[in-house]
């Protein structure tokens, strides 16, 4: 089908949309049409991943594929000359401007909050420095995709609060005093994180007129996916583009937006980028079992508006009842076991569980290992050291820099060698005693080890720890290093002979990467080198969030084995499964509330009525909204069978009733059982 000039396809999950906007690309392809001059933004790097093994054996030139953030940070390498004439406030003048990962953007910040805690600020608030730090890069982001004055940030959260009377206004002035510092130290010497970027292209690059021309002489075809989670900055971006464009076309999925709480803004979509488009209905939804495309929309109705509908009794909704966590973990291995042999493939099957736990990943792991199967776990953002060869590589290095003053967790000591020497974690544990028993920490020689503890750990466990011990002494010995050369070369010298390795390569190559990311950001703001190596170190410990890797978005690798998910990381990943397992469907973390401490991203939206108080009633019906979207959205992206799993008790061990397993139980005309 040939494209009308600007052709906005809408339909729900699995109607076809991208596929159509696929066939636009190759015909465009056809019709002589250079790659160069199409333009394709997409959500993450999952979706480009796909574009890319869909389109790029077609043709050999390179896609433009982009994020609307990685769009602007490559616009803005490019232009930044140009930008730098246009911001009277920038003091660095560099060919091109810094940017920030999301783990030193989160390292700085922290460190801000943790100068401003000693100072007696932000005395009222509960949460911990890395969480403080996050939450304000948080507002930061989504003030500047929501076109909100930076410095106004404070003022915004403070105003939406129901009783504020029961508030102190001045954690807010703090607070934003402490976003005001980090703009400071950064942005006005071109160090940019996420939101930065974002904000100064679009307050700054695109409002000179200059490029606005070359804007549209270099992208005079456009094609956007999943429309409905453009943020406002995008939004705008889009609406300009399209007057100039030669041929255009959009998706825009009609059972609503999963990301709001990152800035979408659907109503502004509707208001602006909707009347440009000749609009085609795809009406059939391809990836879904007839019986639960009805259940995912009566259930999203039900959820939302309380509509009534008749008892459904649904052959392929099955349940998994039992009063405690361990035996609902324990049934829900068993049933997987039970569908592998019964000939569904591993990479069939996808546990969907509320928030990600290691105590679920542990036991299904275990489960599925001693029967020869796999579980991946996909997560987004974990932290970096829940990652075992992550842990290994830092922990290593604080005890190959004594000088760093490091504080060392024995925990962290006894994985590590665990890892590196194949040892169970009580022989471990022994040996980090011997560690620890002077300042600064160290490896002893094996003969001052304790004579007791040696043979405990056993010859054949000595001799791989004394090669241990004589590399950490030869780099010593060899002269210290920056922090990112230490790392590729414990990781090349030693974590590379460990099994399974290929599985974490990827891992070690994206910390790093974020070392040297932070070695260039905090150079460029002055600071030493040694302060620079004990910072990094510090911030990976005490909580500091890992970027996705291309290993976690490889989706071969997940259509093979049984995969382990969230329920946003699912659908924005764009997985599509005969066997979803729901875990956990009485918890409320289902439907948990977007707004934290310090933090609400609704308010700062430009369709949100700044005089409306944030309330209990606000908050329940943004997370009813989230979740009927949510459950609708998966039910459509499941094509034989739904396996829906409860307790009765939390994993803290009180009774609970979420709303999704009320409502799945009403719908279906259950009830609860209570011991």
């Amino acid at each position: 089908m040939r494209a009308r000039r600007i052709t906005l396809y809408r339909g729900m999950t699995g109607s076809g949309k991208t596929t159509m906007l696929m066939n636009q690309y190759r015909s465009w392809i056809e019709e002589g049409i250079s790659t160069h001059q199409i333009l394709v933004l997409l959500r993450n790097r999952r979706q480009s991943q796909l574009w890319k093994e869909s389109i790029c054996p077609s043709y050999s030139a390179k896609l433009k594929l982009f994020s609307y953030f990685g769009f602007a940070q490559e616009e803005l390498k490019k232009y930044w000359p140009l930008i730098q004439q246009e911001i009277p406030w920038m003091e660095s003048h560099r060919l091109e401007p810094v940017f920030m990962t999301i783990e030193t953007s989160q390292s700085l910040m922290g460190r801000i909050v943790d100068e401003h805690r000693r100072r007696g600020r932000l005395l009222d608030v509960r949460a911990a420095q890395d969480r403080i730090a996050m939450e304000l890069i948080h507002n930061l982001s989504k003030a500047a995709m929501g076109n909100v004055d930076l410095e106004r940030i404070g003022e915004v959260l403070f105003s939406t609060q129901a009783s504020q009377e029961k508030i102190n206004p001045l954690v807010y002035g703090e607070m934003q005093a402490i976003c005001n510092q980090y703009m400071e130290e950064t942005f006005k010497k071109g160090v940019l994180d996420y939101g930065m970027t974002v904000y100064i292209y679009d307050r700054y690059l695109r409002g000179i007129e200059q490029y606005r021309e070359i804007l549209q002489r270099q992208n005079p075809y456009l094609i956007i996916d999943d429309l409905e989670e453009a943020v406002p900055a995008e939004v705008r971006f889009i609406h300009d583009l399209l007057d100039g464009t030669k041929g255009s076309v959009l998706s825009y999925n009609t059972d609503g937006e999963v990301t709001r709480a990152l800035g979408a803004c659907p109503e502004l979509i509707e208001e602006t980028i909707f009347p440009l488009c000749e609009q085609v209905e795809l009406k059939i939804c391809h990836t879904s079992e007839g019986n639960l495309h009805r259940l995912g929309y009566q259930l999203k109705n039900h959820i939302l508006f309380h509509e009534k509908s008749v008892n459904m009794d649904i052959p392929n909704l099955e349940w998994i009842e039992n009063d405690l966590r361990s035996e609902m973990l324990n049934s829900m291995g068993e049933k997987i076991l039970s569908l592998l042999k019964s000939g569904v493939a591993p990479g069939e099957i996808a546990v969907i569980c509320p928030t990600m736990d290691s105590v679920t990943a542990y036991t299904l792991r275990h489960q599925l290992e001693k029967a020869g199967y796999d579980l991946v776990s996909v997560a987004r953002n974990k932290r970096a050291m829940d990652q075992v060869y992550i842990k290994a590589l830092v922990t290593m290095a604080s005890l190959a820099h004594p000088q760093w003053d490091c504080y060392t967790n024995p925990e962290d000591v006894a994985v590590t060698l665990s890892v590196l020497l194949d040892l169970d974690l009580i022989r471990s544990q022994l040996l980090t005693k011997e560690i620890m028993k002077n300042r600064p920490y160290q490896l002893p020689m094996v003969e001052n080890i304790d004579e007791t503890v040696a043979r405990r750990i056993g010859q054949a466990a000595l001799k791989r720890y004394e090669l241990l011990r004589s590399w950490v002494m030869n780099y010593i010995n060899g002269g210290i290093q920056d922090i990112e050369y230490f790392f590729q070369k414990f990781f090349g010298e030693v974590l590379i002979f460990l099994p399974h390795t290929e599985k974490q390569g990827s891992l070690c190559k994206q910390l790093i990467d974020s070392a040297g990311n932070f070695r260039m950001v905090m150079a460029s703001l002055g600071d030493k080198d040694i302060e620079i190596n004990r910072w990094f170190i510090d911030a990976i410990k005490k909580g500091m969030k890992s970027a996705e890797t291309l290993e976690e978005i490889d989706h071969k690798r997940h259509s093979e084995q049984v995969i382990l998910v969230t329920p946003y990381t699912y659908l924005s990943f764009g997985y599509q499964k005969k066997i979803q397992i729901w875990s956990d469907v009485l918890s409320e973390e289902w439907a948990s509330s977007d707004v934290k401490e310090l933090t609400n991203p609704h308010v700062f939206s430009p369709k949100w009525d700044r005089d409306q108080p944030w309330n209990d009633d606000v908050d329940q019906y943004h997370r009813k909204r989230k979740l009927g979207i949510t459950v609708n959205r998966l039910m459509n992206r499941c094509g034989a069978r739904i396996i829906v799993a409860q307790s009765l008790y939390s994993k803290h061990g009180y009774e609970q009733e979420g709303i999704l397993g009320v409502e799945l139980w009403e719908i279906c005309g259950r009830k609860i059982l209570k011991s």
